[in-house]
């Protein structure tokens, strides 16, 4: 075997656990989303900047970006196939200048659209396309189950109910995922749609959209969103894997709400609020030092890397001065040391993970620790070499 690994096999995930799963943690201030070996990677500009010097910012911080994928890639072997690698620059500008983009030298086009993960992405963030081809594919599965339906009599009707849910139903959960982003006609044509195949299964031919629900008597399109929300719901309350995604759902409810009390509750006061330090550059308790990461927790609770105290504080809310979670006695590479600690993130039961930048590893403080647990590191687990 000379290229790839047999699909499903233990050898595969034990290359990708190695080689790729670790892959969006090279890259710093982007946000990236990592599938089996498609990699998305999320660049934003400045709202107070002019679109021009945000395209060459983007141009800057794409160079950098691409450097850090070349080194990676060549360091684990991993080629990237720039003819499926594609850019799209999302802005509301008539006729704007695109940022040159490039990797090892080989130009990366832009394109005004593209699918990742089934979802069409377009530069202007519309759900047509996505919606048209959602739709354009349940049509599909309708005009199958109508040459089924033919030796199908209404008294099976118990099977043609579940040749619709096991068929049908799943490209609509698709679209319940971005639901509260459609237009209200968007959200009205896809309702329509769904009623059309409960049509076909009953047989309602000529009755109206509400008489059609009420003879019949299945959930509406409706009933499934709220059942399919309510468990996600409960799933991102419950899930330690879901962190960033409530983040990322926190800032988006603090942008979009018309609720102003949320809106300061976020952030948007006229002026801040002092959470972490505040007391002069210091390696006193109410004192930081050249901070550089912050993670929130559901308590509130900030949890700050320090750069130059070389250790992580946790400040819970409304607190006079931190708590130290990670490192603190000094500079070094002891169990008990970190050097210019990074990226923070905390677990829900006060476990915390730190990029340890100098000392080049990952270290893992369990609550209350006196020390820390490489859990990655140059030298693999415990100092001992990794395979």
């Amino acid at each position: 075997m000379h290229v790839g690994a047999p699909q499903g096999s233990i050898l595969a995930a034990t290359l990708f656990r190695l080689h790729i799963h670790f892959l969006p943690s090279i890259f710093f201030q982007t946000t990236t989303h990592l599938f089996a070996d498609d990699l998305a990677i999320l660049m934003t500009g400045s709202l107070e900047k002019r679109f021009s010097l945000n395209i060459v910012d983007l141009e800057e911080r794409a160079k950098h970006v691409m450097c850090t994928l070349e080194k990676y890639a060549e360091n684990n072997l991993l080629p990237v196939n720039i003819k499926k690698t594609k850019a799209v620059l999302m802005h509301s500008v008539i006729a704007p200048p695109l940022p040159k983009l490039e990797y090892k030298k080989q130009k990366i086009e832009i394109v005004p659209s593209f699918k990742y993960l089934g979802v069409t992405i377009t530069q202007k963030l519309g759900w047509g396309l996505y919606i048209d081809d959602k739709l354009k594919t349940i049509r599909k599965t309708y005009n199958a189950m109508k040459t089924l339906f033919y030796n199908i009599p209404k008294s099976e009707m118990c099977l043609r109910r579940r040749i619709f849910l096991a068929f049908s139903l799943p490209h609509f959960i698709w679209l319940m995922t971005t639901w509260f982003f459609f237009s209200e006609n968007q959200q009205q044509k896809i309702n329509k749609t769904f009623i059309s195949g409960l049509k076909i299964v009953y047989g309602l031919y000529g009755w109206d959209d509400i008489t059609t629900l009420i003879l019949c008597q299945e959930k509406t399109l409706q009933d499934y969103i709220y059942a399919f929300w309510l468990r996600f719901s409960i799933h991102l309350e419950k899930s330690l894997e879901a962190t960033s995604y409530q983040h990322t759902w926190t800032a988006f409810q603090a942008i979009t709400t018309l609720d102003k009390t949320l809106y300061k509750k976020f952030g948007g006061e006229s002026q801040g609020t002092v959470v972490a330090g505040g007391n002069g550059s210091g390696n006193r308790l109410d004192q930081l030092s050249n901070p550089r990461y912050i993670f929130v927790d559901r308590d509130h609770s900030v949890y700050v890397s320090e750069y130059r105290n070389d250790r992580v504080m946790k400040w819970i809310e409304g607190a006079q001065q931190g708590i130290i979670v990670a490192g603190g006695p000094g500079k070094g590479n002891g169990l008990t040391q970190l050097s210019c600690p990074y990226g923070v993130v905390a677990e829900q039961l006060g476990t915390v993970y730190v990029a340890d930048l100098e000392n080049h590893r990952i270290v893992r403080w369990s609550k209350g620790a006196t020390q820390g647990r490489v859990i990655v590191s140059e030298k693999g687990e415990g100092g001992q070499l990794a395979a």
